[in-house]
C-alpha cells in the first residue's frame, strides 16, 4: 500500500504488486522493489518508479527493473531508479532518477 491522493482530509492508498521488493521488518515502505518486465510493462516502468519514490517521500530508496525482450533478440535491460534532489527555478524537489540506465546483456 502506497500513498495515492487525499480525499474528504483522509490519506487514500493505493495498492501494487510488485514482482520483488525488500524491506526492514519496521520500515512502513520497502526500500528496494524489483519489477521484471516483458514487451509492453518495460515501458511502463518509470511511471512505477516515480510513483514508488515519490508517493513513499523517497523511502523507497531503489527500483529495478529488469526488462526482458523475449521476441528474438535474447536481450535484457536493467535499469535502477533512485530518489535525487534537485534544485527547479529555486525549490528544491524529490525526483526519481534512472541511476542505471539500459545496462544491456544478450543471454
Amino acid at each position: 500500500m502506497i500513498p495515492d491522493e487525499i480525499r474528504d482530509g483522509k490519506q487514500i492508498d493505493s495498492q501494487r504488486e510488485p514482482d520483488a521488493s525488500s524491506k526492514h521488518r519496521q520500515a512502513r515502505y520497502p526500500g528496494v522493489i524489483i519489477e521484471v518486465c516483458y514487451s509492453q510493462k518495460g515501458r511502463c516502468v518509470s511511471h512505477l518508479a516515480d510513483e514508488y519514490i515519490l508517493s513513499t517521500d523517497g523511502s523507497v530508496s531503489a527500483v529495478v527493473a529488469l526488462d526482458i525482450d523475449y521476441k528474438g533478440s535474447k536481450k535484457a535491460t536493467i535499469t535502477v531508479w533512485r530518489p535525487e534532489y534537485a534544485t527547479l527555478d529555486g525549490k528544491e524537489e524529490l525526483q526519481a532518477t534512472a541511476t542505471i540506465d539500459a545496462l544491456v546483456r544478450t543471454i
